[in-house]
């Protein structure tokens, strides 16, 4: 497989992982208002160890979750959402503080508020919830 052609499968492999609930690391960013509110669809809690963000479409058809583990050592994590009476999970993954571990769903539209969710140590830490449409 010649250079471009490969480039090309890459760039576009890559666009895909939000489309399947992929984790991905991002750069640590622990900025959240202490209201939570970063936008109406952009949420955060302030962990003493992190901070945990809820980031959302008006109608809440791209959700993302993510964790930026700012202190302490490694753990085992697993991100959500709360929508409607339901936790939506994803799988058991490691957060350290070397990187923002992140997940993505792509669930039906809907006006009901969603609400971040951290499980950890036996602990559900949770963000406040969007105001949606």
């Amino acid at each position: 497989m010649n250079a471009r052609i490969r480039s090309v499968a890459v760039v576009a492999s890559a666009a895909l992982i939000p489309l399947f609930g992929a984790t991905s690391a991002h750069a640590v960013d622990t900025s959240c208002p202490s209201n939570g509110y970063i936008t109406n669809w952009d949420v955060c809690t302030k962990l003493s160890n992190g901070t945990l963000y809820l980031h959302e479409t008006s109608k809440g058809t791209y959700v993302d979750v993510e964790y930026g583990k700012a202190s302490g050592s490694s753990v085992s994590c697993k991100l959500g959402y709360l929508r409607s009476g339901t936790n939506h999970w994803s799988p058991t993954v490691t957060c350290s503080t070397s990187y923002q571990q992140n997940y993505q769903w792509s669930p039906s539209a809907t006006c009901n508020p969603d609400v971040g969710l951290l499980y950890s140590g036996g602990t559900t830490f949770q963000t406040p919830p969007t105001k949606n449409c």
